[in-house]
């Protein structure tokens, strides 16, 4: 039978399953950080192509946190959890 090409094809290395600790959990960010999204495999299917994406946070929606950044010279915004998220130091 022939392999599949889809579009997630052979991507599965680019996303680790990882635990989640009470740290992450309970992590507060603050309006205006820079921090780099790390998609959690274990909670949530996201697109890849915003794997490794650095952003700015615009504003809190409930728990999670509205991140403004560029793609493709286009200005995009995604609302995520505080799980997804790393700092940039």
């Amino acid at each position: 039978m022939k392999r599949s090409r889809g579009l997630n094809s052979g991507k599965s290395r680019l996303i680790r399953k990882r635990e989640l600790s009470p740290a992450k959990q309970l992590r507060v960010f603050k309006v205006g950080e820079i921090v780099r999204i790390k998609i959690n495999s274990s909670t949530a299917t996201l697109p890849l192509k915003f794997n490794n994406r650095v952003g700015v946070i615009d504003r809190r929606q409930g728990k999670s946190y509205v991140i403004k950044f560029k793609d493709m010279n286009k200005s995009k915004e995604l609302v995520l959890d505080r799980i997804h998220l790393q700092e940039v130091s």
